[in-house]
């Protein structure tokens, strides 16, 4: 018994199908050249959104916090030094935690995702490799038993 895997037809089954569809291949490899600009595409697209939003969002946070700490200046000089304190001390007091907290949101959310993919990225190779399913909680200890196994 033979096993394959892969974007296309079994090269046996694809030569039938040329055969009785003339320019059957050419087709398909075309959908399939096609298929994966336009995923290619959307990415660069998601990925340029996603860092305009970003920026967006630094610019939006800088002139918020630039704008309270002139408010309480302004309310220092003009004959209220204490309460410009407490209203230019608390703005970059929570500015520094907002900071601390994107921080760190941001370096566990970059670290799913990389875990994700490398749980894809496994599974592929697995399976075209024809070693069927994946330990979705633990790919390696699926490659282990797999190893066992032989």
């Amino acid at each position: 018994m033979e096993a394959f895997s892969g974007p296309f037809p079994h090269p046996q089954l694809l030569d039938h199908y040329e055969r009785l569809y003339p320019g059957f291949t050419e087709r398909i490899v075309r959908m399939a050249d096609s298929q994966a600009q336009h995923r290619q595409a959307l990415e660069k697209s998601a990925v340029a959104d996603e860092h305009r939003l970003a920026m967006m969002g630094v610019v939006a946070g800088a002139t918020v916090s630039l704008a309270a700490i002139v408010g309480g200046a302004l309310i220092a000089l003009f004959g209220h030094p204490v309460a410009g304190a407490i209203s230019g001390g608390a703005v970059i007091g929570i500015d520094i935690a907002g900071l601390a907290g994107v921080f760190i949101y941001g370096t566990q959310s970059r670290q799913r995702e990389r875990i994700e993919k490398a749980q894809i990225m496994t599974e592929q190779f697995a399976q075209s490799r024809g070693r069927g399913q994946v330990d979705q909680h633990n790919p390696a200890r699926s490659a282990h038993a797999e190893q066992d196994h032989r």
